[in-house]
């Protein structure tokens, strides 16, 4: 399950870093008003892993791998 979950990180993080770039390359259009969108939600994911990982007794090395921090 941990690998599983390390794949699901580097797929999220590479789509974060993936807008990021799209949003520097155009920025008179609408992409980087979707960038911040995009990278809000994964501040608020992160929030909700680390107050359910508390929540719950889970070990920080366990939350700390489920965050997807760029």
């Amino acid at each position: 399950m941990t690998s599983l979950t390390t794949l699901e990180s580097k797929l999220t993080r590479y789509y974060l870093e993936s807008s990021t770039i799209l949003s520097h390359v155009s920025p008179i259009t609408v992409v980087p008003i979707l960038d911040y969108i995009i990278h809000k939600n994964n501040e608020a994911t992160n929030l909700r892993i680390i107050f359910r990982g508390k929540e719950t007794g889970l070990s920080d090395e366990l939350i700390k791998d489920q965050l997807v921090i760029i």
